[in-house]
């Protein structure tokens, strides 16, 4: 399982999308360690008085992950 430690300061923060750097953590990790299989991702959001874990889908948040990578490579490229 892949977790995400979030810290708010304020107890009626709002969590918000973290998909695709979650999608991130999961790209480089099958990159560096092909043979590990994450199968549950979360992040564990930490506010005064309360800590929640929201589930993230792991196939969504890689999905997640491309898209926005591939959305800033077509940002930079170079100009002919």
């Amino acid at each position: 399982m892949l977790v995400d430690l979030k810290t708010q300061g304020k107890a009626d923060a709002s969590p918000y999308d973290v998909s695709p750097q979650l999608g991130g953590y999961l790209g480089m990790l099958s990159l560096h360690w092909p043979k590990l299989y994450i199968q549950k991702a979360g992040v564990l959001w930490s506010r005064p008085g309360s800590t929640t874990l929201q589930k993230v889908d792991v196939d969504e948040a890689v999905i997640e992950w491309q898209g926005a990578r591939d959305a800033f490579l077509m940002l930079n490229q170079p100009e002919f």
